[in-house]
């Protein structure tokens, strides 16, 4: 069954790797630190928009592990539907925040996040409305609903794959193996970021960066809120929960 929902472009061989050193060099409209879907849905957006956009992943395996595969699938806004009407998505986000959600991304969240489900579909997301759960866009082939770490092959690592897929083929590249240890700043916007790989060390602009990684542990010590943005983008992150705001029409994805 899992099989059906594997194309072609979204199986485990891939084109020849870029590394590092090949696109450190290479000028870039932006970066995004992180293989999950953050930085896959960015980058391929970024490409449809005419941007050149390239991913950084400090994994190294062809199906590196990641928050995103790890996750049970459901792309939803407190625990409902991320396609209900604009004012009741508002009105959930308000009432469990306690009012503390920074209104432009609740708006954001609320306003994208039927565009951000219809965007996956035509990325190739397949979705399914589990029952028991209550969520009406689970990616699919589901997790299995018993304790371990049953991730490869199911909804979010087929997404992941297929995004990796679409990125290649648009002439972007996700470098497997990149960590980044530090962002480099000019007049308090993130002009690029100094990745490893291999025990060397590169430096790589653009006009924007965004941080997808939502680890507890990040790589980078960004502070409690830092604006990579200048005119790109806008990333706000917690411990357990990243939203996203792309200027440029990227759709916001929460909750998964």
């Amino acid at each position: 069954m899992i099989a059906r929902f594997f194309r072609n472009d979204a199986s485990p061989a891939a084109p020849a790797r870029a590394t590092l050193r090949d696109v450190a060099s290479e000028p870039w409209d932006l970066i995004c630190v992180g293989g999950g879907m953050a930085g896959l849905c960015a980058s391929n957006r970024a490409w449809q928009l005419g941007l050149r956009a390239i991913v950084l992943e400090a994994g190294v395996e062809d199906i590196y592990a990641c928050n995103t595969r790890r996750s049970g699938g459901a792309i939803h806004c407190c625990m409902a539907d991320i396609t209900d009407p604009e004012e009741t998505i508002l009105e959930r986000i308000r009432r469990d925040t306690a009012g503390a959600a920074r209104p432009d991304l609740a708006a954001a969240i609320a306003r994208d996040g039927r565009r951000a489900v219809q965007w996956l579909r035509a990325e190739g997301a397949h979705f399914i409305r589990v029952a028991l759960t209550g969520q009406n866009h689970v990616l699919a082939p589901p997790r299995p609903a018993r304790a371990g770490w049953h991730w490869e092959g199911r909804g979010p690592d087929v997404l992941v794959r297929r995004l990796g897929a679409n990125l290649a083929r648009r002439g972007g590249h996700l470098v497997r193996g990149a960590r980044v240890t530090e962002l480099l700043m000019r007049d308090g916007a993130c002009v690029g970021v100094v990745a490893q790989c291999g025990g060397d060390s590169y430096r790589l602009t653009a006009r924007a960066v965004l941080v997808g990684c939502a680890s507890a542990e990040p790589a980078v010590d960004a502070g409690p809120h830092v604006d990579l943005a200048g005119s790109v983008e806008r990333e706000h992150h917690t411990q357990d929960r990243v939203s996203v705001e792309i200027g440029v029409a990227n759709p916001a994805v929460i909750g998964y």
